[in-house]
């Protein structure tokens, strides 16, 4: 017998990413009182609930996981070594110096990548100065959109 159709809602995808398995094409999702009740392909699903009239399609992906819109990987490894001033100008001051200063010996961005899915992340935006972003993040698995930073870190004169 299937679930009663007014305590559920489904929620259908294109393409759907869960925590325990590979992404699921056409997928479903089934929710009831606000928790995760079921998950897998359309056509499975539609055997196992009924379909309520409130049922939801989704033009895009279904992730469980967060998306962080504004991160700099580029700059990740300096944190904690920048004093955090009342105002941005200094701050961007002193990080650019440091930048500038260890970017060539130092610079170590594949870690900051596997650090997102840890907590999990599975999608962000980064902002790229020198353009590391779009390598660690092909390799790394994690949906990103890159922007281009206008501030460019390693030719910043700092000087007021």
């Amino acid at each position: 017998m299937k679930p009663a159709a007014k305590t559920l809602k489904i929620y259908t995808a294109k393409k759907i990413y869960p925590v325990s398995s590979e992404p699921i094409e056409n997928g479903t999702v089934v929710t009831k009182n606000g928790k995760i009740v079921a998950i897998g392909t359309q056509k499975g699903i539609k055997e196992r609930f009924s379909y309520p009239a409130s049922s939801i399609e989704c033009r895009a992906s279904i992730i469980p996981a967060f998306v962080n819109a504004h991160t700099h990987l580029e700059l990740d490894q300096f944190a904690g070594r920048v004093k955090i001033p009342q105002d941005f100008v200094p701050w961007i001051e002193e990080a650019s110096m440091i930048f500038q200063k260890e970017f060539q010996e130092n610079l170590h961005p594949e870690i900051n990548a596997d650090s997102l899915k840890k907590v999990g992340i599975c999608a962000i935006g980064d902002i790229s100065s020198v353009g590391f972003s779009p390598k660690i993040l092909n390799e790394s698995g994690v949906s990103a959109r890159i922007f281009h930073e206008g501030l460019d870190v390693l030719s910043a004169n700092t000087e007021a």
